[in-house]
């Protein structure tokens, strides 16, 4: 090499210099140095090395007490990467080391000191041929003596494995996998429990602190495969560090998913319901992951003495760990020790418990539900005093918080527990069943196709579960439903009151007429207290909730409600829907006013006047151009709530019509005049509204008493029918509506009956005339249904059909016949006659 004195490049006879210094005989350094200067061929390289091994041969045994210093230098630069040095160095060891293994063997402890020492040189030169020497002295050895420094040299050969320059790094990734085949070997148990035990206590910490959760791919590749081995190797003698082993494999199995699924689902953050698809299927897909089955593998090892220390790692976990899939992990880890090994488990369930309950909170969806399952798994192995505290809890939270992430973990752990634990459900149903029927009663929510996860649907699925039936579970716990309900119809929260107000709709509907009585006014008092105060979204379930009561209550219903002194008397339920029928808010009224109505229909009372008055301003004029439509300064909205308030006024019209002739007499008229305004000028549906409530208004309709000796009732009846058929001939002359024709002839089936029984001359031929034209137009209708034009023929047969009892209705059908000849034909058409009303009473029916 070149002369170091000149400040050449490293030499062999520098190296020389190093290793005199080391050996503690500095005046070498002296001569080699006068070797330099006065001899060119000892400058050489083959020079130099030729001289120290004279002066190596000539120390004899001088130079053995500084071996051990000179061992291991000599066998690293044997791999040095310099082909010159190397070359050198290894004739100066051949010179030295009569037989190199028995010198390896002797020299080891020392030879790794020297080569863990530098590894991490800031020479990469040094570096790589430590890789190179490390790797070459590992092979056909186990190191079980030096294994201390056996984990030393994994840390920093990691480190190293991340060197800037590339053939370190080949180098280093050779080691590693030398490394890696010899820590194997020395952890199995078959090579000697005591040995095996040592080797795993060194190995596994630098691999599970600095190998998993490196950020190089590389090195987080090596330490997963050699710890999936070991875990195989090793056995029972892993049991000691399970309470590391697991967490640092449940931790690492996030780090390794990849920032880009966490970016993706921070992004979906917006869309609630796709982002609680990816991370449960993120959290779904962990279980084939080499990780988690590396932690499967172990568990076998789990017992009474290692959960002492596994237990607190897992809560610590659960409680502070930011990684979903660490989540997910733990929870599927805590539902394989309650399968492996239950009676272990038990004395720790109620710190386990604790820790899921708190983690119910979290603010991801999967793992709140991944929580709940988890915790439904562990009620087989929970002390009652634990599962009274855990159902207590949930019930406080579903009726006192109202989040609805709240309720959501709630429901998520009822199900857990129906599917994991049903006993347990079964033990506790009298307090989880009355809360699954409370909030299966939860506003539906938007249709959407990709909703799997339908809250509404897992609360069914708790209450089907738990129960014998709707009615049934109904009856099994009225109790303890009725002691909720209160408490939720006192909540702040307006769509909790609906919930509320809902179930009991339910169970009015379900139980009908053999609800207990006492239940029953509780029922109505509470739905007339909430109908108190201002409008507020979703009130209107309280109203359909009260006609529910009343139609569904039998007929005990009335007189269960007799008692005008209390707070669910029928007057004061009546008068609280009056009162609703009068505010503002259109979509509120509309139902007010639909179900007032239809409680006034089956309780069978004559308070239309009262349903009239409040109605009436909202009605069309009887001036078709004044009031047939809207005005046009009027935007769409505003439209459409008049069309909708009109369709609920008549339908409750039409629903609280009455059976009493004086109430008939009195709105009659009126009530038919505003009809026929509105049935020119009005949508296709509330012109089959219209078509109803007439049906309705004549199936009640009765002739006044005095209709015989009284003139103005005579012409009411006549008015009453002509007005029914203008109506039923406009709706009649709708086309291409099948619906509404099929409605309108089959009120006028009805109107026929009563003509029929009637037999008024006045009646027939003012209804004849009005509606004939109507029906040939339905028949000579290319467009209608076959079988609507077959109904009109026979409605129309019926019609003509219908004989007059008095005489001068007789002339009139008779025409240019006289009054004997009618006379002489009447027995003849007495069949005739007969038929035609057993068709009218036919079509009425129908």
């Amino acid at each position: 090499g070149k002369n170091p004195v000149s400040g050449g490049n490293l030499s062999t006879y520098k190296e020389l210099c190093g290793l005199a210094t080391d050996m503690g005989q500095p005046d070498l350094v002296y001569k080699f140095m006068h070797l330099a200067n006065y001899n060119a061929t000892w400058n050489s390289r083959k020079g130099a090395a030729f001289g120290f091994s004279s002066i190596a041969a000539a120390a004899g045994d001088h130079l053995e007490q500084y071996l051990p210093k000179i061992i291991p230098k000599l066998y690293r630069y044997q791999f040095d990467p310099t082909p010159r040095i190397q070359q050198s160095m290894g004739a100066i060891w051949s010179a030295l080391v009569p037989e190199t293994t028995k010198t390896v063997d002797k020299y080891l402890p020392e030879i790794l000191s020297e080569l863990q020492k530098e590894v991490t040189s800031g020479q990469w030169r040094v570096r790589e041929s430590c890789c190179t020497a490390i790797t070459e002295i590992l092979r056909g050895r186990t190191l079980e003596q030096c294994a201390d420094t056996l984990a030393n040299i994994w840390m920093d050969v990691f480190r190293v494995m991340d060197d800037i320059k590339e053939s370190v790094r080949v180098a280093a990734n050779k080691t590693a996998q030398s490394l890696s085949r010899v820590s194997i070997k020395m952890c199995d148990v078959s090579g000697g429990a005591k040995a095996g035990e040592r080797s795993v206590k060194a190995i596994l910490p630098p691999l599970l602190e600095k190998g998993l959760t490196s950020n190089v791919t590389e090195v987080k590749a090596i330490a997963i495969a050699t710890i999936m081995k070991i875990t195989k190797s090793a056995g029972s003698l892993l049991s000691p560090h399970l309470h590391t082993l697991i967490p640092a494999l449940l931790e690492a199995t996030s780090e390794m998913e990849g920032q880009g699924i966490n970016y993706l689902s921070t992004r979906l953050g917006a869309d609630s319901d796709t982002q609680q698809k990816l991370d449960t299927a993120r959290i779904s897909s962990i279980s084939g992951h080499p990780t988690m089955e590396c932690v499967n593998f172990v568990l076998q090892y789990v017992n009474s003495s290692n959960l002492e220390q596994l237990v607190p790692r897992l809560i610590e976990l659960i409680k502070s760990s930011p990684g979903l899939v660490t989540k997910g992990g733990t929870s599927m880890v805590i539902n394989n020790l309650t399968n492996q090994c239950p009676l272990d488990l038990q004395p720790h369930t109620g710190k386990l418990l604790a820790a899921l309950v708190t983690g119910l909170s979290d603010r991801n969806p999967a793992v709140r539900m991944q929580y709940a399952k988890t915790i439904g798994q562990l009620m087989r192995t929970a002390k009652e005093s634990s599962k009274e505290k855990l159902f207590a809890k949930l019930k406080t939270w579903y009726m006192e918080k109202e989040d609805e992430m709240s309720r959501a973990s709630v429901a998520y752990t009822f199900k857990g527990i129906c599917s994991y634990s049903p006993d347990v459900m079964k033990n506790y149903a009298n307090i989880a069943m009355p809360i699954a029927f409370l909030a299966m009663h939860e506003e539906k929510p938007a249709p959407s196709v990709d909703d799997n996860n339908n809250l509404q649907e897992i609360w069914e699925e708790v209450w089907q579960d738990g129960t014998p039936g709707n009615e049934g579970g109904i009856r099994l716990y009225l109790t303890e439903i009725m002691d909720i309900i209160p408490k939720a119809m006192e909540s702040g929260k307006w769509s909790v009151k609906a919930q509320a107000a809902r179930a009991m709709g339910t169970i009015c509907t379900k139980l009908g007429g053999t609800i207990n009585p006492s239940v029953q006014k509780r029922i109505a008092a509470l739905l007339i207290g909430a109908l108190a105060g201002r409008t507020w979204a979703g009130k209107e379930c309280i109203i359909r909730s009260l006609q529910d009561l009343v139609v569904y209550g039998g007929d005990g219903v009335a007189a269960n409600l007799q008692d005008k002194s209390g707070d669910a008397s029928l007057e004061t339920l009546l008068e609280a829907l009056f009162k609703e029928c009068k505010k503002e808010k259109v979509e509120y009224k509309v139902v007010a006013l639909v179900t007032t109505a239809t409680i006034i229909n089956h309780i069978n009372k004559d308070l239309f006047k009262e349903l009239y008055d409040i109605v009436s301003p909202h009605m069309k004029g009887s001036n078709p151009s004044e009031d047939a439509q809207p005005q046009e300064s009027e935007d769409k909205e505003d439209k459409e709530n008049d069309l909708k308030l009109q369709e609920a006024i008549i339908t409750s019209l039409g629903l609280a019509w009455p059976a009493n002739v004086n109430t008939q007499k009195m709105f009659a008229i009126e009530m038919l005049d505003r009809m026929e305004t509105i049935v020119g000028a009005t949508t296709r549906k509330n012109q089959e509204c219209v078509a109803i409530a007439l049906g309705r208004i004549m199936q009640k309709w009765k002739e006044p008493s005095d209709i015989n000796t009284s003139q103005a009732s005579g012409q009411l009846c006549e008015d009453v029918f002509s007005r029914a058929a203008r109506i039923l001939s406009t709706l009649l002359l709708v086309p291409k509506f099948g619906d509404l024709r099929t409605k309108t002839l089959k009120v006028l089936g009805t109107v026929i009956k009563l003509l029929v029984d009637s037999k008024r001359a006045s009646l027939v031929y003012i209804f004849r005339d009005e509606i004939s034209k109507s029906l040939d137009g339905v028949i000579k209708d290319l467009g209608s249904d076959p079988a609507i034009k077959t109904t009109a023929r026979d409605l129309k047969a019926a019609l003509n059909a219908i004989k007059p009892d008095d005489a001068g209705g007789a002339e009139n059908a008779g025409g240019a016949e006289n009054g004997g000849a009618a006379e002489n034909g009447k027995d003849a058409e007495s069949g005739d006659e007969k038929g035609a009303k057993n068709s009218a009473e036919d079509d009425a029916a129908n």
